[in-house]
Formats: structure tokens, C-alpha cells, sequence
């Protein structure tokens, strides 16, 4: 049986250690859960200038039947533009990408802080 493929998506780049360890953790829950996961964070730290992440982001994003937001994400310049990727590629392909909600209370469970 195939996985699904899940790219995680939030705010870095305004948050302490460009909040690795929260991108981690999901990854590794999601993992657990018997997703294939594509996690941005994974990319060192100021290795690339902010439009090349953003290229490789979307390079991960067009393989994900799936995609997670994390809290924060709706206020993030690049989550949002991955957002609009999203949409476009559903609107092509006449596909839907999986929303998988991170509530506030499934956020506060997992004990991700």
C-alpha cells in the first residue's frame, strides 16, 4: 500500500531556532502514524537565501498528497505562499490535498512546546 506523503508547514523564520523542533517533533508523529513526511526543517540553517528554501519547498510540496499546518501558519509569509501553490496544483489537477488540522488541544496532547 502506498503512504501518503505529508509536507509540514509553519512559520521558521519568525520563531526561536526557526522552530526546528516543533517541525521535528510533527515529523516524527506523523512518521509514527505511517506518513511519508516532507519537512522543511530539515534544511541547515542559513545555507540558502530565503527564495531558494522557498524553491525547494515547493519542489517537496508538489509530491504530498497532504499537508499540515502548524499553529502560526496562516501568519507566515512562506506558509502562505505555499498555501497558494496548494490550491493552484488542486485547482490543475482537479485533486485535493489532505488537511490534516493540528487543533489547538491535539497540539497541547502531543506535548510539541
Amino acid at each position: 500500500m502506498k503512504k501518503d506523503i505529508c509536507f509540514i508547514s509553519g512559520p521558521m523564520s519568525t520563531v526561536q531556532d526557526f522552530n526546528v523542533p516543533l517541525f521535528n517533533k510533527v515529523d516524527a508523529y506523523l512518521t509514527k502514524w505511517g506518513y511519508e513526511v516532507r519537512n522543511p526543517a530539515i534544511m541547515p540553517i542559513d545555507w540558502a537565501n530565503y527564495e531558494h528554501y522557498l524553491e525547494i519547498c515547493y519542489a517537496m510540496i508538489k509530491q504530498c498528497t497532504c499537508v499540515v499546518y502548524l499553529p502560526g501558519a496562516s501568519k507566515s509569509k512562506g506558509s502562505n505562499k505555499e498555501r497558494k501553490l496548494i490550491k493552484k496544483i488542486n485547482n490543475r489537477n482537479k485533486a485535493r490535498t489532505t488537511i490534516l488540522d493540528i487543533s489547538e488541544v491535539i497540539y497541547q496532547s502531543m506535548d510539541l512546546k
